[in-house]
């Protein structure tokens, strides 16, 4: 194996160039008798329990 002195350059990995979107504070779950606190990083209305089933779509097709 031969020696080699050469460096390899890039930006450091840290320091992201935008913060994470974050949403209103001491939001409520919208399920009715549920008072779990919503994350402020959770877009939804619903806590994880409560979410509603969503089905992706794949190349325009509905996966069963």
């Amino acid at each position: 194996m031969a020696n080699r002195t050469e460096a390899v350059g890039g930006a450091p990995a840290s320091g992201l160039s935008r913060p994470s979107k974050a949403y209103p504070k001491d939001r409520i779950c919208k399920e009715v008798n549920c008072d779990t606190k919503l994350s402020i990083y959770n877009s939804g209305k619903f806590c994880y329990s409560h979410q509603p089933l969503t089905v992706p779509r794949t190349r325009g097709r509905k996966i069963n």
